[in-house]
């Protein structure tokens, strides 16, 4: 839930519309992780906002401290913004969607927090 309060703060000095968040590490394998954040993202940027987590197989698919480290060296050798390099180098998916019965209890817990 923490991290959906730092979303929100985020999104409060974004320079453009966000409608995309990429879930990665560990996290993109957890269920109970992923109904949160999927929900919180949702509430905070809308129906439309699209949920996804790493598509990278192999001994660095939830590397994404490494990952970023490769991006950041990309970047600054090509003399790239990061967000070019990043979209350079993506592997993303739709996140696995919640199970039904678990969405209104994440769904209830998730308003809760961010209304308060």
């Amino acid at each position: 839930l923490e991290m959906l309060q730092r979303l929100r703060r985020m999104l409060d000095v974004a320079d453009d519309p966000v409608k995309r968040v990429v879930i990665t590490g560990g996290m993109a394998r957890a269920p109970l992780i992923r109904a949160v954040l999927q929900s919180g993202v949702r509430a905070l940027l809308g129906d439309g906002a699209e949920v996804l987590q790493s598509s990278r197989g192999g001994d660095l698919a939830f590397k994404t401290d490494a990952l970023g480290a490769l991006v950041n060296a990309y970047a600054a050798a090509n003399t790239q913004p990061a967000k070019l390099a990043i979209a350079a180098h993506r592997r993303w998916a739709p996140c696995p969607e919640t199970e039904p019965q678990l969405l209104p209890v994440v769904d209830r817990m998730v308003a809760a927090e961010l209304s308060g």
